[in-house]
């Protein structure tokens, strides 16, 4: 079933916490945000007084929007891990349903600023964890296994071009822009495990344009240790492009 975010507009009125109430373990939607005037914005759901009978239910701790502010409509836009784990639950729920194969994985970023560009914002991010757990931290998390090991995979080497580099076709006394480049890496090292590699035009890795993981992908083994290009898939002239490898543990 499909969970539709919603905005309430009132943080501490009668009206605003009613509705933040219906919203409370709704079936068809979710709290994604509440705005409220100035005397409440920046506080917390929870730091702001209960003014209905019933008890405060259970609702995320939402910090509250200020309802006067210019890029009010792009901040409700800003992504949401919730929101992006949820709508990716509920879009595999509607795939499994219609009898196809569901995705296997969700890959997500936090990414605190932008390589050389200064960004400065009054929001921030609680990391918590389970030996200092307060009512702060009172939202769905994520948790992660992990294992300790002796040792870790070989990292595969970078040759050329190096990462941000360009690369040049050279004709007569001419350069232009190599579109089609051949990537290459050491591929004698021990592989132990499968290769991932990504090819993206910015330095963060948010638009990838190219992807490949050797366990599920045949267009190039680790030892080959160069993969080009194609023809038909051309780079941009004039476009900064970034790319990385990793050796996956087996």
């Amino acid at each position: 079933m499909q969970h539709h975010n919603a905005v309430v507009l009132g943080a501490s009125g009668l009206v605003g916490q009613r509705m933040q109430q219906r919203l409370a373990n709704h079936p068809w939607f979710r709290l994604a945000a509440v705005v409220g005037s100035g005397r409440t914005a920046g506080k917390t759901l929870e730091s702001i007084e209960w003014n209905l009978h019933e008890p405060r239910p259970s609702l995320p701790n939402l910090t509250v929007l200020n309802a006067e502010e210019e890029d009010l409509v792009e901040r409700l836009k800003e992504a949401n891990i919730t929101v992006a784990i949820q709508k990716w639950i509920d879009t595999n729920n509607e795939v499994r349903d219609s009898g196809l194969k569901t995705s296997e994985s969700l890959d997500l970023m936090m990414v605190a600023s932008s390589w050389g560009v200064d960004e400065t914002t009054s929001q921030s991010v609680d990391l918590c964890t389970k030996e200092d757990y307060s009512s702060s931290c009172s939202e769905p998390y994520l948790e992660i296994i992990y294992d300790w090991g002796s040792t870790s995979p070989v990292t595969p080497t970078h040759l050329t071009p190096l990462d941000g580099h360009g690369v040049w076709n050279l004709t007569g006394n001419n350069m232009s822009g190599n579109e089609t480049p051949t990537l290459t890496w050491d591929g004698s090292i021990s592989w132990t495990g499968n290769m991932l590699m990504q090819l993206s035009t910015d330095a963060e890795y948010r638009n990838i344009i190219h992807s490949f993981d050797t366990s599920t992908s045949n267009d190039f083994s680790p030892s080959d240790g160069n993969w080009s290009i194609p023809s038909d898939d051309a780079l941009d002239t004039g476009v900064m492009y970034h790319w990385r490898m990793a050796q996956q543990d087996s």
